[in-house]
């Protein structure tokens, strides 16, 4: 949903070299695809869609807590940039920031090609 909010407008991030250890990306704007508030929203929509299309309760909160789920998984590998359900308030532990930075010099990426190579 994330990437066709980004494509309507809707919400904006920007690309930064080396923004986290794993990803460029600086969520800027992301409020209908990531706040806490939206993601219980999203849930109970997504919950009442299944149950209505197949008429399963027991399935429909499982999607539910599927789609709430992501959330919590966002929690623990974003900085702290979720919104939260007060507009100021921003969530994460930022997994992402305590990976280890892999090295962008062209030395190294010399040396993995020549290893690769050779393995082939």
């Amino acid at each position: 949903m994330w990437p066709v909010l980004v494509l309507l407008g809707v919400e904006r991030f920007r690309i930064v070299p080396a923004f986290t250890a794993i990803n460029p990306f600086d969520f800027v704007y992301y409020p209908w695809s990531h706040s806490l508030l939206m993601t219980a929203v999203w849930a109970v929509l997504f919950a009442i869609a299944y149950q209505t299309a197949t008429g399963d309760r027991a399935g429909a909160m499982w999607v539910g807590i599927a789609v709430a789920s992501h959330w919590v998984l966002d929690c623990i590998t974003h900085r702290p940039d979720l919104p939260s359900i007060r507009r100021e308030e921003r969530l994460g532990l930022g997994l992402w920031q305590s990976l280890p930075r892999l090295s962008r010099s062209r030395i190294d990426v010399r040396g993995r090609d020549r290893a690769l190579s050779a393995v082939h």
